[in-house]
């Protein structure tokens, strides 16, 4: 199962970086060559990047990838292309081989995923705002396309990568149990994802010119409805003021006639308020559906077969006198301790905790499985439980500062 994780965790980062790199060449074409995209080249980016995935994740020595990448460039200059696309084709193969010899040296192990791929959403942002400058509306259109799916993409890659950390933390658990997890999990992400892909063909269905249509009657609207009611009150008060000055003008027909019309314009306007109403509704019962099903997402697995110990519980001095229980100030000692075992039950829902394994034990499991880095906490806290080690204000602040990390 592990394994299966792993692949797909390599599939849907390729996928990421094919997509980004695609979008990358429909900018080149389109933007700045001010040529129609051509999907053959697309289709044979396609095939480079499947080559050179089977190729990094099945070769065993760099060579086999240096050489088999330079006969796929080599093969360029007799594809039936453009110099200019022949010449882009080069390019990224030169990125592929590089990318691919790393990987083999690193023996087909993936980093962790650390921090978003924020530079590449702010490149796609910039080539977008260029095409908006250029007035290239074919490119302006593939990237809602491609931006969508690459965020589909990046939050496959990180439930994956969650679930790898998963499977790594619970190897004492049941394989029926955690097939249940993982079955639950995929339901919650394949409807996620299909909200999404539904939300980008609505997107890409829609018409611009509609939409900006409907933005302009609704400001039109709202803004007839204020006007009509500010002149209503302002007759209203000029017809005041001549009927206290007894002039024969004062609420006469004309008058009378002029605020009707406002009146019904305000009200043949005030429709809008309800399409807007409607519209807040159905936003919210939107937003608190995607609430519930990421709050479903991230809920916790609670079942008999999960094996979580708990951790070793530090007793307090306690001071009983016949009405109320009064704790003592604990020592710094004391504090350094309590301080240790809250970080340490952070990770007990990741962790094995029992009271047989020693703090080095835990520390170990904590790095293993990429939660954190415990060596210096750790080292303190058994230096103060086991050493000769002074507890001092001093050492209290640095475990409080590694306790916050």
């Amino acid at each position: 199962m592990k394994s299966r994780i792993e692949l797909f965790g390599k599939i849907t980062r390729t996928i990421f970086e094919l997509l980004f790199v695609m979008l990358l060449t429909i900018f080149f074409e389109n933007v700045l060559l001010k040529q129609e995209v051509s999907w053959i080249n697309r289709a044979i980016l396609v095939v480079l990047y499947l080559v050179s995935f089977v190729v990094k994740n099945v070769a065993r020595m760099r060579i086999v990838a240096l050489v088999v990448h330079v006969v796929l460039g080599a093969s360029m200059f007799l594809t039936p292309i453009d110099n200019v696309s022949r010449w882009m084709f080069v390019v990224i193969l030169c990125y592929l081989m590089f990318s691919s010899m790393e990987y083999i040296g690193q023996r087909n192990k993936l980093k962790p995923l650390e921090d978003p791929p924020w530079p590449s959403f702010f490149i796609i942002v910039i080539m977008y705002l260029f095409g908006i400058y250029t007035k290239s509306y074919t490119f302006m259109n593939s990237t809602y396309i491609f931006a969508l799916l690459m965020m589909v993409t990046y939050y496959l890659m990180t439930y994956l990568d969650g679930l790898k950390k998963y499977v790594n933390s619970t190897k004492e658990v049941e394989e029926t149990h955690l097939k249940k997890v993982i079955k639950r999990n995929n339901v919650i992400v394949f409807w996620i994802t299909l909200l999404l892909v539904v939300g980008m063909v609505v997107v890409c269905l829609l018409d611009y010119s509609m939409i900006e249509a409907v933005l302009k009657k609704v400001g039109t609207e709202v803004l007839r409805v204020f006007a009509s009611v500010f002149m209503i009150f302002a007759l209203l008060f000029d017809n005041v003021i001549k009927e206290s000055s007894g002039r024969p003008d004062a609420f006469n027909v004309d008058a009378i006639n002029s605020m009707k019309g406002h009146a019904k314009v305000a009200l043949d306007s005030s429709i809008i308020f309800l399409y807007i109403a409607c519209g807040l509704i159905a936003l919210i019962v939107v937003k608190n559906l995607l609430k519930f099903v990421i709050k479903l997402l991230f809920a916790r697995n609670k079942s008999q077969d999960d094996i979580v110990e708990i951790a070793e519980d530090i007793e307090y001095a306690i001071e009983e006198t016949p009405k109320k229980k009064i704790f003592k100030r604990l020592t710094v000692k004391e504090k350094i301790r309590k301080k240790y075992k809250d970080y340490i039950e952070k990770f007990k829902y990741d962790i094995r905790l029992s009271n047989t394994r020693t703090c080095r034990d835990i520390a170990d499991e904590i790095k293993e499985c990429e939660l954190g880095s415990p060596e210096e906490i750790t080292q303190l806290y058994a230096e103060i439980r086991y050493g000769n080690a002074v507890a001092d204000k001093n050492m209290l602040k640095r475990i409080n500062t590694l306790a916050r990390k």
